[in-house]
């Protein structure tokens, strides 16, 4: 299962307590693993709960990072593809150290861009940040069967993998009263 969650600041770096919040906030998603990033230069903080499935080894440990560095995931959900995929990617040259789809996802990225979300077969939701071209992209699979939740404002994006880790960052985080009706459009109409 796994749980995600993540803060963007635009004037300051988030803190490690309140992505710890965040992200404990969703253990009962992921008992296995726990593991936080913070980036005070782009002011960013990413959180991880691991349930181990396919790799039960540290080596699946998340927030993963590509070797040079460039690019940074978080990742719930399962790629049912990714033996496929990776078998591809080896031949293109990339090195793999877990038997993650987690890591097949970092290097699909790093091989393809944005084109390599069409390859991934699966449920997902990720956010992953390039450091190289200072973006961040956040991806479910087409059906949206994995939860990805988001607040955007003028200051700072906070995305999520269940409203109770917003809930642990601000107890009194304002409540949309039309969330049934994004929620209903966005079940029923995904390809909009």
């Amino acid at each position: 299962m796994c749980r995600i969650a993540g803060l963007i600041h635009r004037y300051q770096t988030p803190s490690e307590a309140d992505m710890i919040r965040m992200r404990d906030a969703m253990q009962r998603g992921g008992p296995d693993d726990a593991g936080i990033y913070v980036n005070d230069t782009h002011h960013i903080a990413l959180g991880h709960r691991r349930l181990s499935l396919l790799d039960l080894s540290p080596a699946g440990h998340q927030p993963m990072h590509s070797a040079d560095g460039r690019v940074v995931l978080v990742f719930n959900g399962e790629i049912y593809n990714f033996r496929e995929l990776r078998s591809t990617l080896q031949t293109m040259g990339y090195a793999f150290h877990t038997g993650t789809d987690t890591e097949v996802i970092l290097y699909a990225y790093l091989a393809w861009g944005n084109d390599c979300w069409a390859k991934l077969e699966g449920m997902f939701a990720l956010a992953i940040v390039d450091f190289n071209i200072q973006n961040l992209v956040l991806v479910r699979d087409h059906a949206g069967i994995k939860p990805l939740y988001y607040s955007i404002s003028e200051e700072q994006l906070v995305f999520a993998s269940e409203i109770r880790a917003f809930k642990a960052l601000q107890p009194h985080w304002p409540e949309n009263t039309d969330w049934r009706k994004y929620f209903y459009y966005s079940v029923t109409c995904p390809s909009r």
